[in-house]
């Protein structure tokens, strides 16, 4: 099931109980797709880290300033998953230990409520076999 999402960059990288610091790096437009084994977060990666800057130049040069890429998440490494206020953050652990966050938002209500289903589902799922 694929969903479409805006990355939202912004705002704290912290929550109660996960001590994560670390954005995934996605931003603007992209995808988020629920797989039996896997998260996949499909997006846009900015080139080069210009702050401000990249905002106002993103229209016009888009393509120069971005690289799309993908970044697969094994449920089992999904550490904790909120819905606060429409804005959806996944708190996951990388391979060396790290602890890395994604936050996201979708358009239709609809496909809120429905990624929520089916995302507890698999998390709860895998964790039967861990």
């Amino acid at each position: 099931m694929q969903f479409e999402v805006i990355y939202i960059t912004y705002g704290l990288n912290w929550s109660i109980g996960v001590s994560s610091k670390k954005n995934i790096g996605f931003q603007g437009e992209g995808s988020v797709i629920l797989q039996e084994i896997a998260l996949v977060f499909q997006g846009n990666i900015p080139k080069f880290k210009l702050g401000f800057l990249l905002d106002i130049f993103t229209f016009v040069y888009e393509k120069a300033l971005y690289v799309k890429s993908t970044r697969t998440v094994p449920y089992s490494a999904i550490i904790k998953y909120t819905n606060l206020a429409g804005v959806h953050h996944i708190y996951y652990r990388l391979p060396n230990g790290k602890h890395c966050i994604v936050k996201f938002a979708m358009d239709k209500m609809r496909d809120d409520e429905e990624f929520t289903s089916k995302l507890e589902e698999y998390i709860n799922s895998t964790k039967s076999f861990i």
